[in-house]
């Protein structure tokens, strides 16, 4: 077995994890931003007005928060990516619906 024929594996291995961890990153930062933003917003409505002047905010940030999730982000893998995993479970996760 010809040891830069494992080096070229291990490498295309170790950069698919380096590209998965920083798309999974991104959505996470994502989210606790939205989040942030939806705490604060809050926030000020509680100070000033009702509990029913939270609802538009929160049905925003379910809408958001869903955009961002986890099935919106399966969808942007690409075939090659998806082509890892066993074909039953690739396409659950291509047919997933919130």
């Amino acid at each position: 077995m010809d040891l830069t024929l494992i080096q070229e594996a291990f490498d295309r291995v170790s950069k698919k994890q380096k590209i998965g961890y920083t798309k999974t990153q991104d959505v996470i930062d994502k989210t606790l931003h939205e989040l942030q933003v939806a705490v604060q917003q809050m926030s000020d409505i509680s100070d000033s007005s009702s509990t029913d002047d939270q609802r538009p905010l929160l049905i925003g940030l379910q809408g958001k928060l869903t955009e961002l999730g986890p099935s919106n982000q399966v969808r942007t893998f690409s075939p090659h990516t998806l082509s890892y995993l066993p074909r039953s479970l690739a396409l659950r996760l291509l047919s997933m619906e919130l």
